[in-house]
């Protein structure tokens, strides 16, 4: 696997909703050898985790405590040119497989640049 856990503190840039994986924290934990940060925004109480990968790139990975599903959304950054390049980065470096996604954003409404 290759990237590096840094603290979620610590986000560089503009990060967006990109994907969600269909497994919760834990089993990212267990999987990915990281370990989620309890937090809280304008959304609520969260469970996050920021990696950065050798390129550069960072994604946030979070679950919304009240949130009905145990998937974990992947936000990416925006600077990225196109929303398929942050997905596929993202699952070449942490091993995830396409087939555990349950949502990818749609390229057409990608605003990134």
């Amino acid at each position: 696997m290759e990237f590096r856990q840094i603290p979620v503190d610590d986000v560089a840039f503009q990060l967006t909703p990109v994907a969600t994986v269909r497994l919760a924290p834990d089993d990212i934990e267990r999987r990915l050898g990281v370990t989620f940060e309890e937090g809280v925004d304008d959304f609520g109480k969260s469970d996050a985790v920021l990696l950065e990968l050798g390129a550069g790139n960072q994604y946030l990975l979070i679950r919304y405590r009240h949130s009905p599903d145990l998937d974990t959304d992947v936000h990416g950054s925006v600077r990225a040119p196109n929303v398929r390049t942050l997905v596929q980065e993202f699952l070449r470096a942490t091993d995830v497989r396409e087939t555990e996604l349950s949502w990818q954003r749609d390229e057409n409404s990608w605003d990134g640049s």
